[in-house]
Formats: structure tokens, C-alpha cells, sequence
């Protein structure tokens, strides 16, 4: 297991930022005072918040026991994941993983796609070369990217104006995540992925694959690693190695770390003083993983090891995204309410769902609000400790606590209303507010919450 070395600082809103009237500047949700932007806030109102809830191991064997009950089906990435030996995966499975069926008109930049362009997009799957049996391989994903439905960079809208909704977006990737591959298009352009949470199609430039499982499970679980426990940051700028000059690690990203018995002086002669060293995934001339030396500079919020699992920690890697765009299904390089709960938590180990269908029934302390009037909610709400996972249909929020007789949370939301207006507001970013705000269909947040996940 891997022991919590250290963490760095987090970001807040200075003290400063609190001497003057912001609201001639900053627009917030209604009951929000300024003071509820900041983490320290909510932090001070919870109960020891510095105390571990549970320790790095315990939630290692939490996962092992969700991996362990998954590990005889093929439909999922433990199966792959806990066999020394390169595994298959049948016709029938595969054929179901790549399974899509449009049903529906679509857009690209409000032009109605014909049917002829779909027909193509879905020949381009390659379906005709799955083969009863089919091998599989083993890759990381080199930067953080799209994991698409389909094979294409195309952005599809059921609506004849974009919006922020692409319906080919599923997910997003982290750098340096583990995938299985399970298939390719016949141009071996992109490629058809599982994660430890979702499939979907990746283009083959962001992605390096293994010699074979070996060397696969020894980068995906290695000794010592940092783990990114901000919103996220980028590289110092590099005149010698394109490849790694400012490129962009985000909140739960894992990257192998480098002692510095091990590292030579790099190429532009910077020698690693107040730097941790890590080693960047990219892909060799024929496709296989190599790795280049980086420096990530000890003012950056990082942990040597998952992040200590405490109230205080949860509120400051939540608050270090205020603001930041929403991103339907991760599109964009930005969050949408689930994956801004998966990442946040990614960052202390939990291998948790990616999806709100799928938080729904994960195997975690839960307290069932369905059907229960909005007054008994928020009288049970009193005694839920912050950073909880709040589920509504298609929607989670991180509970940040009551102030008088309002119930706060953060996430990251597409559209709301509030209270002093009919009209839906495109918040589209992480933001703070009440659980009366209301949702798109005008139904307030405390009413449609249905699941709470205490999350120990």
C-alpha cells in the first residue's frame, strides 16, 4: 500500500479579497455571501476536519472488494485488470460494447447531419473485422482528452443551435490513465478503449500501448507517485522537449515519481532544486509507451502518495475549482457534475463510478432520501458531514453544509434557476449555491435529491 508522504498547500480566496464589496464585480447565486467562497469557511464549520475519515489502505481494500466482484465478467475492466495473462474478449461482448444507434435527428453547427454521414461514421467502427475471438491490449492515455461514442472529433448536437452538450463526448481521460483496448478502426486511427469507469473511442495519437500485461500493471500500480490535488496546472515551459513544455496535469491525475539518485542534469541544463521529478507518459515512433522526466514545482497543491482522506482536504480541492467552465461529460478539458465528483475523489484513491446512474448504487454508506418531503431532507441534512455526494437524476453535488436554515453545495452545473427569476441561468461552471435553487425543469435541488452517499 502506499504510505501519504506529504501535501502541499492548496489555493483560496485571499483575506484580502474579503476587505471590499465584491458583489460590484462578482456575480454569485443568491444566498450566497461572500465569505461562502472561500474553503477556510466551510472548513471551520466542519466537525474535525483535519481528523483522516479512513486511511489510504482501507480505501485500497474497498476497491479491491468492487474489483474482486467484477473480476469474472468480461464486460468489465477488472477482468483485465486482475489476470497476469492477456486476456480476449468475445464477439458478443464487443459487439454490445460498440453498439450505437442514433435514433434522433443531429447538428453539426446547426446543419442536419444526412444519413449517408452517419451510415459512414458507423461502417468506420470496423465491425466487420471483430472476430469471435478477439485479443486485447494494454495502453495509457498520454494527455487528458475526449472518450468518444463514436470515432470522431465532430461535435453533434440534438439541437439545430450548438450548445454545450456534444452527444458523442462520454467521458474524459486523465493523463497517464490505464486503458484496455479492445478494438480499432480499419485506419488503426482510433481506437476503442475501457477505462476503470467507461469505453468509448480514442484517437491512436493519445494513447501508447505496452508490451503486454507485465509491463502494463507495473506502471499502473507503481511504488511511489504524486497525485495532482488542485484544480489543475501546467508544466514550466521547456525550450528543448516540446513534448512535455507546458502541458497541463488536472486534480486525480497519478504520475510515477523519479528519485533523485536517479536524474541526470536535463538537456536545457535546469538541475531539480524544490521540484519534485515525474515521469510524463508519451509514445515512442512505433507506439509504445516511453516516458520523459518532469518538473513539478513544490508550490504546486500535490501529494506524494493518494491525498490524506479528511473534510479539510475534500473542501480545498472542491473550492480550488470555483469558477472553472463546466464541460458536458468532460468536454472542453473542463467537468460536468459527476466527473467533478469522480476526480475530486480520484485524488484520495476511491475508484468511483464515473456517471450518476452509476453513483446511485455504489457500495457506500447511504442515506435514502427518496420520497421524503423537503423538510425531513434538511432535518436530516444537519447531521451530514460536508463534502458528501448529494445524487439527483443525471446530477451530483458535493455537500458543503446549512447556514441559517440554507443548504450549500458546490458542483459544477450547466444551466439552474434561481429563486429570484423564471429564467434559466447559464451558470455552466463550478459554483456555490442553496439546495432551493431550482433545476432546469423547475423542481428545487432539495426536492430531487433522491441518494446521499456519506462516503464514510
Amino acid at each position: 500500500m502506499k504510505k501519504i508522504v506529504s501535501m502541499a498547500v492548496s489555493f483560496a480566496l485571499c483575506a484580502s479579497c474579503f476587505s471590499t464589496d465584491i458583489s460590484k464585480y462578482l456575480r454569485t447565486a443568491p444566498n450566497v455571501d461572500r465569505a461562502m467562497l472561500s474553503a477556510d469557511y466551510w472548513i471551520s464549520k466542519s466537525v474535525e476536519p483535519k481528523k483522516v475519515i479512513i486511511s489510504t489502505d482501507e480505501i485500497m481494500r474497498l476497491n479491491k472488494e468492487v474489483q474482486d466482484a467484477s473480476s469474472s465478467d468480461e464486460g468489465k475492466f477488472a477482468y483485465y485488470a486482475s489476470s497476469k495473462k492477456n486476456k480476449s474478449i468475445s464477439k458478443k461482448k464487443l459487439l454490445e460494447l460498440l453498439d450505437f444507434n442514433f435514433g434522433a435527428d443531429y447538428y453539426i453547427e446547426g446543419v442536419k447531419v444526412s444519413q449517408s454521414y452517419k451510415d459512414d461514421l458507423l461502417s468506420y467502427r470496423n465491425l466487420d473485422s471483430v472476430k469471435d475471438t478477439n485479443e486485447v491490449g494494454y495502453a495509457f492515455v498520454l494527455r487528458r482528452g475526449g472518450l468518444r461514442l463514436l470515432p470522431t472529433d465532430d461535435i453533434l448536437t440534438l439541437d439545430e443551435v450548438r450548445s454545450f452538450y456534444d452527444e458523442m463526448q462520454n467521458s474524459s481521460v486523465l493523463m497517464n490513465e490505464p486503458v484496455v483496448v479492445l478494438h480499432q478502426t480499419e485506419d488503426s486511427a482510433w481506437y476503442f478503449v475501457m477505462t476503470s469507469y467507461c469505453c468509448g473511442w480514442l484517437p491512436s495519437s493519445n494513447i501508447a500501448f505496452c508490451h503486454g500485461y507485465d509491463e502494463w500493471n507495473s506502471y499502473r500500480d507503481p511504488s511511489d507517485f504524486l497525485v495532482v490535488s488542485e484544480n489543475k496546472f501546467r508544466l514550466d515551459y521547456d525550450w528543448v522537449n516540446d513534448r512535455i513544455s507546458e502541458v497541463e496535469v488536472s486534480m486525480g491525475t497519478k504520475l510515477q515519481l523519479v528519485p533523485v539518485s536517479e536524474y541526470q542534469t536535463s538537456y536545457e541544463g535546469r538541475e531539480a532544486y524544490d521540484n519534485y521529478i515525474v515521469r510524463i507518459p508519451d509514445r515512442s515512433q512505433g507506439g509504445y509507451l516511453i516516458f520523459h522526466n518532469a518538473y513539478i514545482p513544490l508550490g504546486k497543491s500535490v501529494s506524494i502518495g493518494y491525498v490524506p482522506y479528511t473534510r479539510e482536504n475534500i473542501l480545498r480541492m472542491a473550492f480550488s475549482a470555483l469558477g472553472e467552465r463546466y464541460g458536458w461529460a468532460g468536454l472542453y478539458d473542463a467537468r460536468d457534475a459527476s466527473q467533478f465528483v469522480m476526480e475530486l475523489y480520484r485524488a484520495f484513491g476511491f475508484d468511483i463510478p464515473r456517471s450518476t446512474p452509476g453513483l446511485i448504487p455504489m457500495d457506500a454508506p447511504t442515506v435514502d432520501v427518496s420520497g421524503m418531503s423537503a423538510a425531513h431532507k434538511q432535518s436530516l441534512l444537519k447531521y451530514i458531514p460536508s463534502g458528501s455526494i448529494l445524487l439527483l437524476p443525471g446530477f451530483a453535488m458535493v455537500y458543503l453544509g446549512e447556514v441559517d436554515g440554507k443548504y450549500y453545495v458546490i458542483s459544477s452545473s450547466g444551466e439552474n434557476i434561481y429563486e429570484s427569476s423564471s429564467k434559466v441561468t447559464q451558470t455552466q461552471g463550478v459554483s456555490v449555491y442553496d439546495l432551493d435553487t431550482k433545476r432546469k425543469n423547475g423542481q428545487k435541488c432539495i426536492d430531487a435529491i433522491s441518494k446521499i452517499k456519506v462516503m464514510y
